[in-house]
């Protein structure tokens, strides 16, 4: 039977108003959010209908409280209470919230595709791709913003090894680092290949970790792919710079390729806390 728990959400984001980890279930995105600052989600959904999120949501609030405004009422719910908040509503959530909280995946989508959008409006006219306190969607993560959508090109590259436009600055410079050896590649079309010759085979970024910076970002995943005969898994950090043209630095620290051999003799051996 499909389960998922805040410790086991393949993707994880941080930014200053919140820490979300996500997955699937099913047609629903499972989200499970821990509020680090107050959150007013109003400017978030204009474009919208109404200017209001249109996605449905179930939840349950574990600590703190959340209302959500509706254009004839407000309904707010504290620690211990279950909810749903049918579309037309703005969420507010106080500083140290945590919920946990089921929504359609396809109208949580396009809801989702309106506040990346209007995010970006606002670090464009500011001048900066910082992340910054703004407030969100309860089941919205305010770190859409280009260096979100960025590495989400980054993971797509990953699994395909075909760059998307705009992921790479032409004069990219991409630093990688794996066991007791050190590669570099310098211009987009060099840092393609190393990664082709060091990964020739797609596959699937089944983790990931999102943490936005002030130069970009740093995405932590783990990947799996076949090749060989065999399949292999690596567990990956990347630092990011971002410039108008795309990445303009990627530094990478890997663990190398474990095979399924070397996968059973860890877990043999190790009893890892988290997964």
């Amino acid at each position: 039977m499909p389960k998922l728990s805040r410790q086991t959400a393949p993707r994880v984001e941080e930014n200053p108003v919140l820490i979300g980890r996500y997955g699937e279930l099913g047609d629903y995105t499972v989200g499970f959010e821990t509020f680090l600052a107050d959150a007013d989600a109003t400017s978030f959904f204009r474009g919208l209908p109404d200017d209001r999120c249109q996605s449905p949501h179930w939840g349950y609030v574990v600590s703190g409280s959340v209302t959500f405004r509706y254009p004839d009422r407000e309904e707010t719910y504290e620690a211990g209470d279950a909810y749903y908040a049918p579309p037309g509503h703005i969420p507010v959530v106080s500083k140290g919230t945590e919920v946990v909280e089921f929504s359609p995946t396809e109208a949580y989508a396009q809801t989702m595709a309106v506040v990346a959008r209007n995010l970006e409006g606002v670090r464009a006219h500011d001048g900066s791709h910082r992340s910054q306190p703004l407030g969100g969607d309860v089941s919205a993560v305010a770190a859409d913003s280009r260096a979100r959508k960025l590495s989400r090109d980054l993971i797509a590259f990953l699994e395909t090894g075909e760059p998307p436009g705009g992921l790479f600055a032409p004069n990219v410079f991409l630093d990688v680092t794996v066991p007791q050896w050190r590669l570099q590649a310098e211009g987009r079309d060099e840092a393609v290949a190393l990664r082709r010759q060091q990964h020739p085979a797609p596959g699937r970024v089944v983790r990931s970790r999102f943490i936005e910076t002030s130069s970009g970002f740093v995405l932590e995943f783990e990947e799996r792919w076949h090749e060989r005969g065999r399949d292999w898994y690596a567990r990956e950090i990347a630092r990011a710079d971002i410039g108008e043209e795309g990445i303009t630095e990627l530094s990478v620290y890997c663990t190398g390729d474990w095979d399924q051999a070397r996968e059973e003799e860890h877990r043999r051996a190790v009893r890892l806390l988290r997964p």
